[in-house]
């Protein structure tokens, strides 16, 4: 179960957000979870993916009540593991993000991602990122995202509990 409440202040407008997602693992490694979300721009998908593309998801989404679908998929390839996975909204329009990441050794990985929509003048957001994990608990990652001249650059810090 994950929730959000957020509030973003964009164009002179103040809009506050939420998101609400249920899982389920039906085997090991892999996550299915379904969720609404309402002119959300979440804090944690600002972290992992970087804040262009989830500006530009609420945007295309619309003020109406979204629909999500999530799907992540960790495995071992070889002597490293690998993490997939795939996230879309549909409300106004249809958005979709893709993602991956190689884990170098269990403190650190890298990562790739991939963001579009079914708006008319939709741009792809293509994104790298990565993370190190200094104790099991605190990690430290950086992500960059481009889009058609607009570059986003994050510095995030996690803390598990």
């Amino acid at each position: 179960m994950n929730g959000a409440i957020n509030q973003t202040k964009f164009d002179g407008d103040d809009n506050t957000g939420y998101a609400l997602e249920v899982g389920y693992l039906p085997v090991n490694g892999l996550l299915l979870a379904v969720g609404v979300a309402d002119e959300s721009v979440d804090p944690v998908q600002v972290a992992n993916y970087g804040f262009t593309t989830n500006l530009l998801n609420q945007l295309t989404v619309g003020e109406d009540t979204a629909v999500s679908l999530r799907a992540k998929y960790v495995t071992q390839i070889g002597n490293h593991f690998a993490n997939f996975e795939g996230l879309s909204y549909f409300g106004d329009e249809t958005t979709y993000r893709l993602g991956a990441d190689l884990y170098i050794d269990p403190t650190l990985s890298v990562g790739v991602s991939i963001a579009d929509s079914t708006a008319d003048d939709s741009e792809t957001v293509f994104g790298v990122r990565a993370q190190k994990f200094f104790t099991p608990t605190i990690a430290v990652g950086v992500n960059y995202t481009t889009v058609d001249e607009i570059d986003s650059f994050g510095i995030n810090g996690t803390f598990r509990f």
